[in-house]
């Protein structure tokens, strides 16, 4: 066999597992900032009926970026590409001067057995129809009142309704637990997350209470977070080829053909956090999360078998792209991904891999949510086939489910505790930066005060701030492996200057010029800091030889003082540059000896 024959037959055969022909596993057998109102963005008005799927061939694997940039890539395999595309994408990629290979619909090749009862009654093993799926999150909102609320966050283009289900035992109220957020289907043909999310809501509120080993994790669960399941994101995806009554031909894309997975702000790509030129699915997520203080969440995919952790981007498409809590996400992925055989069959080392180290994207929502809300999101693929018959479910929640609970755990972790205004006792919205990371806030709930940052074991030092607040630092926490840490933190508020050369906390970053300047041989040099930052101050000569350091650590917001003693230096002209994270300014002095 040559060369070519080779890969396109490894080609072949990973197409076929996604297509569901061949199975993977056991069935196979081979920071934050609120929403903005205005944007650029314009979103799509019209309904696109068709979708296309196939693979393309690319030279080298950074090329990859020019593809997504065109079409919706859904999996990289050494130097093969499998996209999907509405008409005009199809088009643009025509004409860039690719030659994409057609292949069938993965969401349309098996006979779905539909249920309007697809729960414990028939096995688990069909999928709901629409109005079945309505059924069932009504069904147990009404049969457990007491520990699960059903709530509409909005709609999709179509007019079907997006549902999250809360529990937890306090369903009416918000207190200082942590907030999950599980969602599945964000593309409409990745079916199998949308059925395990409706067993595992079962599953929680049929195990609440019960004397048994599975109960009293459950009820542990249940009685220290508040849970939210969003079980299917993308209803049109799924049902608007079926006028839904079938999940057969079910598609990536929502009714506009957009994928919603490249739908939200990208810190690289699209840095404005703002809702418009959005699609309803997008927005209605995006205004839900902005409502709330997720301090962990789960993406629930198909087509591969994997736990995927940011960056998604920033790198060259298959080079690994690191965020700052790198170490603590690949626990998080190894969590999910060690007792589950799907995942750990999947081709990936241990079950996970970084996004960008596999393909790059763009407009992703686990980037978006970790960049501006703090909240530490995976994507999860949970099987190698999109849509596969519903006699492979009963296995699937079988291989998940301890992941699903386990994951949900490691919310207990860390670092949290309450931050309130010292005078009143009235909880405070707040940003709480590990001294040990950079660029990695988490943010306390302005209805409660809680925080919630996830950390792996050890010493760490936190920097608590707020606007019109003395800032407060909090040096030695000891984060073990059995629970979390509780610092509560009572801010003072700001007075109108404060010892020390700090006064309250300025609202951007700025270098003053020196005083006095010319100066012999002293000379005084402030600058402001908005936000908890590195801060580098530095004094360069005339050639950029540095030839003083005057400030390098972190420092939390305030205005600073720092004073140059040019001793031993000759007279001339001098520079000294501020550098605090993305902010560099440079300015000139005048030394007369």
């Amino acid at each position: 066999m040559t060369n070519v024959q080779s890969n396109l037959t490894g080609v072949l055969v990973i197409a076929l597992m996604q297509l569901g022909v061949l199975r993977g596993g056991e069935e196979a057998t081979s920071h934050a900032q609120s929403l903005r109102p205005s944007s650029a963005r314009t979103a799509p008005t019209d309904i696109q009926d068709n979708e296309h799927y196939g693979f393309v061939v690319v030279r080298h694997r950074a090329d990859v970026r020019s593809l997504t940039r065109i079409v919706s890539v859904a999996d990289v395999r050494g130097d093969t590409a499998f996209v999907f595309a509405n008409d005009r994408q199809w088009r643009a990629l025509l004409e860039g001067g690719y030659t994409p290979v057609d292949l069938p619909s993965p969401g349309s090749l098996d006979e779905h057995v539909m249920s309007m009862n697809p729960g414990r009654s028939s096995g688990w093993d069909t999928y709901p129809t629409y109005a079945a799926y309505l059924s069932m999150m009504d069904y147990y909102a009404e049969l457990f009142p007491t520990i699960c609320r059903l709530d509409t966050i909005g709609r999709s283009v179509q007019g079907r309704l997006i549902l999250v289900m809360k529990i937890s035992s306090n369903v009416q109220g918000h207190d200082d637990r942590p907030e999950i957020l599980y969602s599945s289907t964000m593309h409409g043909n990745e079916t199998v997350g949308y059925v395990l999310l409706l067993r595992l809501i079962d599953y929680l509120l049929m195990q609440y209470g019960q004397p048994t080993g599975e109960g009293f994790r459950v009820t542990r669960l249940i009685d220290n977070c508040e849970l939210w399941i969003n079980p299917l994101f993308n209803p049109d995806g799924t049902y608007m080829a079926g006028s839904d009554t079938t999940v057969r031909s079910a598609r990536r894309s929502n009714a506009h053909g957009v994928d919603l997975n490249r739908d939200f702000p990208d810190r690289i790509n699209d840095p404005v956090n703002s809702v418009a030129g959005r699609e309803p699915e997008t927005q209605a997520m995006m205004q839900f999360v902005a409502a709330h203080n997720f301090s962990l969440s789960a993406n629930f995919h198909g087509g591969a078998q994997v736990v995927n952790y940011p960056w998604d981007n920033g790198m060259p498409s298959g080079t690994y792209s690191f965020c700052p809590d790198d170490a603590w996400f690949v626990h998080l992925s190894k969590v999910y991904a060690a007792p589950n055989p799907d995942i750990m069959s999947g081709g990936f080392p241990q079950g996970i891999t970084n996004g960008c180290a596999w393909y790059d994207i763009f407009g992703g929502r686990q980037d978006w949510i970790y960049y501006w809300y703090g909240g530490r999101e995976t994507t999860i693929e949970l099987t190698n086939a999109y849509n596969p018959p519903g006699s492979v479910l009963p296995q699937r929640w079988e291989n998940n489910r301890e992941s699903f609970l386990a994951y949900i755990e490691e919310s207990f972790k860390g670092i949290r505790g309450i931050i309130v205004d010292a005078d009143s006792g009235k909880p405070v919205r707040a940003k709480v930066d590990v001294m040990e990371f950079t660029d990695a806030p988490v943010f306390s709930d302005s209805s409660v005060g809680d925080y919630h940052r996830l950390l792996l074991p050890g010493m760490y030092n936190i920097v608590v701030a707020a606007p019109g607040f003395l800032p407060d630092t909090v040096r030695n926490i000891a984060v073990v492996d059995t629970g979390a840490t509780c610092i509560d933190v009572f801010l003072e508020r700001a007075a109108v200057a404060v010892n020390e050369g700090v006064s309250s906390t300025p609202s951007d970053f700025q270098l003053f010029q020196n005083y006095p300047n010319p100066f012999n041989p002293n000379s005084n040099i402030r600058y402001q800091i908005s936000e908890f930052r590195h801060v580098k101050l530095a004094v360069y000569d005339l050639l950029g030889g540095e030839v003083a350091v005057l400030v390098n650590e972190r420092k939390p917001a305030g205005n600073y003082t720092a004073q140059f003693d040019a001793s031993g230096l000759a007279s001339g002209v001098y520079f000294y540059r501020l550098t605090a994270g993305r902010y560099v300014e440079t300015r000139k002095m005048l030394l007369l000896q």
